[in-house]
């Protein structure tokens, strides 16, 4: 379990999103504060703000509700601009098993590309990635992103882990 008393900074280092699946959301907060990849040390609860979207990366990047879209930006933009000028970097946290990806890729479609969920959570967290870093304001440009899934158990784990989304 991270500790949970508040660190000696005046705020968060980092922005979370992630998806809203209720699988793996004690996980995640479990994950983050153990975290060792990429060079990212673990995260005390009070050491990063938590922005929830259905299907994460995917809530972002896709055209069918683009209030989404507006709502992660308004909420990243406030977060780094307005509140906590102490974030440095944005995880995006995507999920094996996404109910998300199942509704906007429709896998009963034989041509649907879900048939490698991991290549779309990659290309979806891409997207955003890249979005972040042609931002028109430099600070939301200056922000470090990584891409993480949390892959589901494997028996006899019970428990989601978060793991480095590799590259395209």
């Amino acid at each position: 379990m991270p500790n949970l008393q508040k660190s000696d900074q005046s705020g968060p280092s980092y922005f979370v999103l992630s998806c809203m699946d209720y699988r793996h959301m004690d996980d995640i907060v479990r994950e983050l504060g153990q975290l060792n990849l990429n060079s990212l040390r673990p995260l005390q609860a009070d050491d990063y703000d938590h922005f929830i979207l259905a299907g994460a990366s995917l809530g972002v990047a896709q055209p069918t509700y683009t209030e989404w879209a507006k709502t992660f930006w308004d909420h990243l933009e406030t977060a780094k601009l307005q509140l906590h000028k102490t974030i440095h970097t944005v995880l995006l946290i995507e999920h094996e098993d996404c109910g998300a990806y199942k509704l906007f890729f429709r896998p009963n479609d034989l041509t649907s590309p879900l048939s490698n969920e991991n290549l779309l959570h990659q290309g979806m967290a891409l997207l955003v990635e890249h979005a972040i870093k042609n931002h028109s304001d430099p600070y939301i440009k200056a922000l470090n992103v990584h891409r993480l899934i949390m892959r589901r158990p494997v028996a006899p784990l019970t428990q989601w882990t978060l793991a480095d989304l590799p590259p395209l």
